[in-house]
């Protein structure tokens, strides 16, 4: 396994997807600390949260039904 993590490809794409994975956890907690400091409310917290995942949840799908109307003719 660490034979993977010499210079390469994958290297740069394991360190730039932490990298953006640490920047998305640190935002999703961020506006959940804002939320909750701010109203109190655990109803808002839970909408800052949904909201934060919904555009996540549907793009897998959207691309699967995407990716089925199309024939590989096209490309």
């Amino acid at each position: 396994m660490l034979a993977l993590l010499r210079p390469g490809p994958f290297r740069r794409y394991i360190i730039g997807s932490v990298i953006s994975d640490t920047g998305t956890w640190m935002q999703v907690m961020a506006q959940g600390w804002l939320m909750s400091t701010l109203t109190n409310k655990a109803i808002l917290l839970g909408m800052v949260n949904f909201a934060a995942e919904f555009p996540r949840s549907r793009s897998p799908c959207w691309g699967v039904s995407r990716g089925q109307n199309t024939t590989s003719e096209k490309f």
